[in-house]
This record gives structure tokens, sequence and C-alpha cells, in this order.
């Protein structure tokens, strides 16, 4: 499994169950033991132990820390893609309430517009038929008195005993 072969320095290289003996060991490399007064640089985990299958189980790992890793990404772009959808849905829930808010806003003001106008043309109707009413009164009243005066007497005088004519009528009109 482990070579035997000893370091330059003559000493056993440390068990490979033994992590703290290889603090500087890196993803993909797998360096030597850093002996005092020696300094090894990594070995490419490719050419380490191509004798007992190392390579291939670093080959592996590799492998195996790349799912991961991209397993992790996919996860990560899935729950961002998750994020921004709500967000978007949120912002759209806004705007949607907000022109909803404008659109009432608007519906209240034109109601109010049209209640004012119905308003002023009650009034101005009312008042006609006011002033109708007041002008058939009158008529109503000049015609009641046509017996009592003279024609060519203004009205409020009383009229001597004698002919009386119709009363004049004048204009009255709802538009006018």
């Amino acid at each position: 499994m482990f070579s035997t072969t000893k370091s330059p320095n003559g000493k056993k290289p440390p068990e490979r169950s033994d992590a703290a003996a290889w603090p500087h060991r890196t993803a993909g490399a797998v360096s030597r033991p850093c002996h005092p007064g020696t300094a090894h640089a990594p070995r490419p985990a490719a050419r380490l132990g191509d004798r007992d299958g190392h390579g291939a189980a670093v080959a592996i790992q590799a492998w195996w820390r790349g799912q991961l890793v991209r397993r992790a990404l996919e996860v990560a772009a899935h729950s961002a893609c998750r994020i921004q959808a709500w967000w978007h849905r949120a912002v759209a829930r806004q705007r949607e309430e907000r022109r909803l808010r404008a659109l009432a806003a608007y519906v209240r003001q034109e109601k109010a517009g049209v209640l004012l106008q119905a308003r002023a043309r009650t009034w101005r109707a009312r008042d006609q038929y006011r002033r109708c009413r007041e002008a058939a009164r009158t008529i109503q009243a000049r015609w009641r008195q046509r017996g009592t005066r003279p024609r060519g007497l203004p009205w409020g005088t009383p009229a001597p005993a004698g002919g009386p004519g119709p009363p004049r009528v004048t204009r009255c009109h709802p538009s006018r």
C-alpha cells in the first residue's frame, strides 16, 4: 500500500493516516513531508504511487470533489433563481397594488365629479321649475283678477265694474 522507501535524510515518511503530518497537502497535489533541513515541492497526484493505485484514488477523490462543488454551485444557482423570482413577484405585486390604489383614487374623483355635475343640474332644474311655478302662480292670479279691472289700467289698481279682458301671458320657458 504505502512505499517504505526512505526520504533523502534517511528517515521513514509518516503513515498516510496521520493527517497532522501532512498539513501542507493541497487538493490535486500531494507533497512529501517536510523534514527539518529539507524543502520539497508538491508532486502532482498522478505521478505519486502509480505502482500502488494511489494516483487512481487521488483522481477519484478529485472527481468526487468536483461533483460536490458542481452540485453546490447548481443548488446555489437554483436558490438564487428562486430568490430573484420571489423578489420579482414581490415588486410586481407592489406595482399592481400601487396601480389599483391610483385607479381607485381616479374612480373616486370621477364619481365625485359626476356627483357634483348631477347636483348642479338638479339645482338648476329645480330653480327653473320654481321660476315656472311662480310664473304659473302669477298667471293664475292675474287670470282670476281679469274680471275685476279694465284693460288699460295697470295691475294692482282696482277695476271699475265693466268689461274685463284676458290677461297677457309672458314667456315662461324652462331653459330661460
